[in-house]
């Protein structure tokens, strides 16, 4: 059994990060005796979507991460190989697929299956040859009928310890390129020990994947230790949406981290603004040196109808805290949310001064978040915005995609450029460039 797996960015400038569920996947499938497992990461290797159909082609599964920016390049792709190996199984996951997936089977027949939830088990039983009937979070077609067993499936952690060596050469020169310049010597590896999140923020869709899961204290020492060990991480990127979300976890992570002497790798978390202080510190004293946390907007108008749950003065109080711990400093920000005047994008920008990094990101829809189910319930979108091509394959809230937006793309992509830091505004550059 030859099994692919495949993150479709094949625009290089949108792919700094390896995708830790296909590698999740891939090390699963191995644990498990299917050896025979390839991932393809284009945004990191720089394959182009032809190489990545040769790649492809002698495969029986070819399983594709479908996200919203993604979504006619993962069809396009599946086109393509069909095309060469009409017996390929191409099956879809992500979360772009997780919410669409039945309309997306409904639509295009060169898709055979799409997993809905997390996709170790399903993919792992389709390998096994199972009976589709009993695959949990699969739809798949039966007689012209779309069919799946039940929604999607959800596993408690702890994950799977990730098998780094599958993308040994795009991971060997990988860097967190919002780290301070210091800790650019190290070695540097991406990490997840969570899914999902605990907030319902109306711009994200995490919440609505499931029940927040988080690994214990001695899952993530181990994992820590593991990847000192294995790979000679010297500093981790984790990429969990909220890290410290259960404080007493993450104290006993810190004593036993400790008590162990694993002080020595250095890493960089994402929290929110309402972090308590003493567990920031705690978690200082053995190795965290890089914080990110979400401030969205400097409007307090904004950020409650946006369901964050902090005020302005919540997000300044972190910023004295992490200060008061000589931490770098990342802060992220959404432009151009729905209701936001130009005064309170000039607040929203006035802010960005007080971080060592900051990420500057203008708003779009995803399926799945409270904005979406709040656009449907306003009629100003249905859920066939997502196959047509002529929409912005970002779905930027602007006028050309909402003409109740007063604001068009031009605008809204010039203002980000314009006032992002010096790395991002290279890179969102790039990434414009790269869709032209």
């Amino acid at each position: 059994m030859k099994i692919f797996l495949l993150n479709p960015y094949f625009r290089k400038a949108e792919a700094p990060v390896p995708s830790l569920g296909l590698l999740s996947l891939a090390t699963y499938l191995k644990q498990n005796g299917f050896n025979d497992v390839t991932v393809c990461e284009p945004g990191l290797s720089g394959i182009s979507e032809e190489a990545a159909i040769e790649a492809a082609i002698r495969s029986d599964i070819v399983g594709v991460s479908c996200y919203t920016d993604t979504r006619f390049e993962v069809i396009d792709f599946a086109t393509k190989l069909k095309k060469k190996n009409p017996q390929a199984l191409v099956v879809l996951g992500g979360c772009h697929a997780g919410f669409m997936s039945r309309q997306i089977m409904g639509k295009y027949q060169v898709i055979d299956y799409v997993v809905d939830g997390d996709g170790e088990i399903p993919l792992l039983k389709l390998v096994k040859g199972e009976t589709k009937d009993k695959i949990e979070g699969l739809y798949y077609r039966e007689n012209g009928a779309i069919k799946n067993v039940s929604p999607r499936i959800r596993r408690r952690f702890p994950t799977v310890a990730i098998d780094y060596t599958i993308l040994e050469s795009e991971l060997s020169s990988w860097k967190d390129m919002e780290a301070p310049q210091h800790l650019m010597s190290l070695k540097h590896l991406p990490v997840i020990v969570s899914k999902g999140c605990p907030y319902d923020c109306s711009f994200c869709a995490t919440q609505a994947l499931g029940q927040w899961r988080q690994a214990g204290a001695e899952t993530i020492f181990n994992e820590v230790r593991r990847l000192r060990d294995n790979y000679g991480a010297q500093y981790l990127r984790f990429y969990d949406p909220l890290f410290a979300g259960n404080d007493r976890d993450i104290i006993r992570f810190c004593d036993l981290a400790e008590k162990e002497g694993l002080t020595d790798v250095k890493f960089r978390i994402d929290i929110r603004a309402d972090m308590k202080f003493d567990v920031l510190k705690r978690l200082k004293d053995v190795g965290l040196a890089v914080v990110g946390f979400g401030v969205e907007s400097g409007s307090d108008k904004v950020l409650a109808d946006s369901n964050k749950r902090i005020t302005r003065r919540t997000t300044f109080e972190a910023i004295e805290n992490i200060r008061k711990l000589d931490l770098w400093m990342i802060g992220y920000f959404i432009l151009f949310l729905p209701g936001e005047t130009d005064e309170e994008r000039k607040a929203t920008l006035e802010m960005v001064s007080y971080f060592d990094e900051y990420n500057l990101q203008y708003f779009k829809i995803y399926p799945g978040t409270d904005y979406y189910q709040r656009f449907i319930r306003d009629g100003l979108m249905t859920d066939e915005y997502w196959f047509d091509p002529a929409k912005d394959r970002e779905m930027v809230y602007c006028r050309e995609n909402f003409p109740s937006c007063p604001y068009p793309i031009d605008k809204i992509i010039r203002t980000t450029i314009d006032n992002s830091s010096p790395f991002w505004r290279d890179y969102i550059t790039k990434a414009e460039k790269s869709t032209i």
